[in-house]
């Protein structure tokens, strides 16, 4: 039978589906239960209002460390969907030209640069608000990592071209940075 009863304890046999309309009652555990692929396991946000990320300039990626988010791995070789929001990322001198990516952290190996660059940011201008404002972003990134493992995420942004001796940075801009990232089945 694909349905075993003992008190108020339902359990399903392996391969049973639950149809939709159906409601989970609170404290059900779900530890061994097969989700669609794609669909979102686990959801994490950071967010930063008035800190300033800096360093000299580099084409080295710099790890936005106010935003960094920590996982630990739901599954084996998941999905991860990485979201920046309303953080600038601008120079002191303008012409600059940087871009933004993010770096990663699994099982405590340090970090690492994606290697991708995701959005280009052309700067106009200074510290004043003339740079780029509001880069948004987002990533669909398949870790090689096992369940149970920790993972960590950051945005990162380096300088690609321009003159000057200046400073690269990400900063809140106009309002509140936010970067999300979701755990997704693979």
């Amino acid at each position: 039978s694909p349905l075993q009863f003992s008190g108020d304890t339902v359990t399903l046999d392996t391969g049973v589906t639950i149809s939709s309309g159906a409601t989970i009652g609170t404290g059900v555990s779900l530890a061994n239960a097969t989700f669609p692929s794609d669909h979102v396991i686990q959801i994490k946000t950071n967010t930063m209002s008035s800190t300033l990320q800096d360093g000299t300039k580099t084409t080295n990626y710099i790890g936005v460390t106010a935003l960094e988010v920590d996982f630990t791995a739901s599954v084996t070789n998941g999905k991860f969907l990485l979201m920046n929001f309303g953080a600038r990322s601008d120079s002191n001198y303008g012409g600059n030209r940087m871009t933004i990516s993010f770096q990663i952290n699994a099982n405590s190996a340090g970090y690492a640069d994606l290697g991708t660059d995701i959005q280009h940011v052309m700067n106009g201008g200074t510290y004043s608000g003339y740079g780029y404002q509001s880069p948004h972003w987002m990533y669909l990134y398949t870790a090689s990592i096992t369940a149970g493992q920790n993972i960590k995420f950051r945005p990162s942004f380096h300088y690609v071209s321009g003159g000057g001796s200046d400073t690269e940075y990400h900063k809140t801009g106009y309002g509140i940075a936010t970067f999300t990232v979701m755990e997704l089945m693979p």
